[in-house]
Order: C-alpha cells, then sequence, then structure tokens
C-alpha cells in the first residue's frame, strides 16, 4: 500500500522569560484600553444624565461649554492668594483642567452659596 507521511514531532520551545512578559504586558494594555472604553463611555453616560438649569441648557444646546471655576476663600485667605503667584499657579492649574475662566468670590466662602445660583434660576 502506500507510504504513509510522516508528521515532523513538534517540539516545545524552551521558555522565554522575557517573550512572557511581554505578552503578559500586551495583555495588561488590551485590558486597560477596554476599561478606559469603558470608563469613557460611563463617563458620557453620566454627562447625559445631569440634569442643567434652564440657562446652561441653552448654553449647550446652542453648542457652548460653560468652563468656569469659581473659588471662594475666607477674607483672611483672600491677601494670601496674591503673595508669591499662588494666584498664576491656580489659574495655570484650572487652565490645565480645561477651565477657560477661574474666578473669586469676593463675598467669600461661605456655607450654602451654590443654592443661591438654584434660587436666582428659580426666580426666573
Amino acid at each position: 500500500m502506500g507510504q504513509q507521511v510522516q508528521q515532523p514531532k513538534e517540539t516545545a520551545l524552551p521558555a522565554d522569560p522575557l517573550a512572557d512578559q511581554i505578552a503578559n504586558s500586551l495583555r495588561g494594555v488590551r485590558e486597560l484600553r477596554e476599561e478606559l472604553a469603558r470608563l469613557r463611555a460611563r463617563v458620557q453616560q453620566l454627562e447625559h444624565e445631569i440634569v442643567l438649569p434652564q440657562p446652561l441648557r441653552d448654553f449647550e444646546r446652542a453648542g457652548l461649554r460653560l468652563r468656569l471655576a469659581r473659588l471662594e476663600l475666607t477674607p483672611e485667605e483672600m491677601p494670601r492668594l496674591w503673595e508669591e503667584d499662588r494666584h498664576g499657579a491656580i489659574v495655570r492649574r484650572f487652565r490645565e483642567l480645561g477651565y477657560l475662566y477661574v474666578t473669586l468670590d469676593l463675598q467669600g466662602f461661605r456655607s450654602g452659596s451654590a443654592n443661591e445660583a438654584l434660587k436666582w434660576i428659580g426666580k426666573k
């Protein structure tokens, strides 16, 4: 009868710790990318769930986004803001975070001040 063709025997490659590390790193990178994509999707979902007051919704519809950082300091802390370029460092950091405007509330720190805007919007 016909001759059988013998398949070559598979030989196991020697273990290569560097190749194993690279493979594990690539798996880790892929997993991180997948997690980042999930987080981005969740952030977008949360942005859509936030209910903005009407004036801010009008800005959003017009394609504008309000990027304002409002600082409240006690009257005792305000003078320190101007020492050693602290104000410049604060502005630079907020700009790095994506804020266009950095403002100081001249009325100073007071508990419940965020509610003032909601009350003002409710009067409109």
